[in-house]
């Protein structure tokens, strides 16, 4: 099991190092391409952020190195990268101790985190319609033109 699990874990992260690979020569191949069905649904026709909205150009920035800007895009997807890096390592530390897997989330951490997407969704909205705070830049002009 302890064999098997470890080139489970290594197969994973050689998929991951290549979608990292992968990841600006997909940017560079859909700038400026128009997709049918390819985008954001409350984004092109409500105007308003979803969840995820800045979560590709917060990676982007945190592959070039720039945390100020992977921030600004998406807060929390650096803190979930974090916590992603760190459930990691437990991981692999209990594959090399040949440990029980997998390693469990808390169900309040699980339900802390869905909150927190939750309220950042609903308070960037507030903050872009009521106030025209908009760190993104994308939505502003529409709703404060």
């Amino acid at each position: 099991m302890k064999r098997k699990s470890l080139w489970i874990w290594i197969a994973v992260h050689l998929a991951l190092l290549l979608g990292i690979f992968l990841f600006p020569h997909y940017l560079r191949w859909t700038s400026g391409r128009v997709f049918l069905f390819f985008g954001c649904i409350l984004h092109d026709f409500a105007h308003l952020y979803c969840p995820f909205c800045g979560g590709t150009r917060s990676l982007s920035a945190i592959l070039h190195g720039s945390l100020g800007d992977a921030f600004r895009f998406h807060p929390l997807l650096p803190l979930l990268l974090l916590a992603g890096i760190i459930y990691d390592g437990m991981t692999l530390f209990r594959i090399l101790k040949g440990k029980k897997l997998p390693v469990r989330i808390p169900k309040p951490l699980a339900v802390g985190a869905l909150a927190a997407v939750v309220g950042y969704w609903i308070l960037r909205n507030v903050l872009l319609v009521a106030f025209g705070i908009d760190p993104i830049g994308d939505l502003c002009l529409y709703w404060h033109g």
